[in-house]
């Protein structure tokens, strides 16, 4: 019975997204430089409004100030291993003064890789 248990514990824990371990490798794909870097232009930054994690799949609905930034960011999470599935873009969005455009992507991780730029 105790095998058992252990089992059912160790296959939850397969299947548990560790939340803090998954915000901390995403973030450098969203933004490869720190604040202070003159290397990356803030224009370019995508805003995170809500992500849903669901087992290993995560939703990122996000802002930009155009919508040129969603492709360079999707490219460099593709780069660190993440399936990107776009959904929809609006640009007439209202969340965020002065970012405009709102995109909703699906995200699946797979292992890490090291992150181009290496903002931690």
């Amino acid at each position: 019975v105790d095998e058992t248990k252990a089992a059912a514990i160790r296959h939850w824990l397969d299947e548990s997204t560790n939340l803090l371990t998954e915000l901390d490798e995403l973030g450098p794909y969203l933004r490869p430089e720190t604040f202070e870097s003159d290397k990356y232009k803030a224009d370019q930054d995508l805003v995170v409004t809500k992500l849903t994690v669901t087992n290993r799949q995560m939703t990122l609905d996000a802002v930009a100030k155009a919508s040129d930034a969603i492709l360079p960011a999707e490219s460099r999470l593709r780069s660190g291993n993440y399936r990107v599935d776009r959904g929809p873009v609006e640009a007439t969005s209202k969340t965020l003064p002065g970012y405009s455009v709102s995109v909703s992507d699906t995200l699946q991780h797979g292992e890490a890789a090291a992150p181009a730029g290496g903002a931690k």
